[in-house]
């Protein structure tokens, strides 16, 4: 098999995985981050669901100089796939965390809100996710 027929067969594969997210929580209140449902014993905290591959049609072309743009390749598509699903999940312990801040939800034992959100904020800004 050729190179090039190789790795349009590997990404060929490789686009349809999914990567839904589980935040999972035990009876002593600790989290853990998972692939797959949570267990027993644990409760679902929240769970990002990773949609189907979306496949954007291409740029359309234009007759001036450097005013196309090139088709996102499957690696930048499955990246920007992963920074939702990475996102969303932020945005909802953020939420989360405003909540306990608020008083309309009580804190897990033993956990700072304040410091959970400032946490939370670092990882949003570390990974690119959109302000709000």
């Amino acid at each position: 098999m050729k190179l090039p027929t190789l790795a349009i067969a590997m990404l060929a594969i490789a686009l349809p995985a999914q990567a839904d997210i589980w935040l999972c929580v035990g009876d002593n209140g600790r989290q853990s981050i998972q692939d797959k449902p949570c267990g027993k014993g644990l409760r679902t905290k929240s769970h990002v669901a990773d949609g189907p591959v979306r496949r954007s049609s291409p740029a359309p072309r234009s007759t001036a100089a450097g005013s196309t743009q090139p088709a996102k390749t499957p690696i930048e598509i499955g990246l920007q796939r992963n920074k939702t699903v990475i996102c969303n999940l932020l945005n909802s312990e953020k939420a989360d965390a405003l909540s306990q801040i608020s008083g309309s939800s009580a804190p897990p034992p033993g956990e700072n809100p304040q410091d959970n959100l400032a946490k939370i904020e670092k990882q949003r800004s570390r990974v690119g996710c959109d302000a709000g």
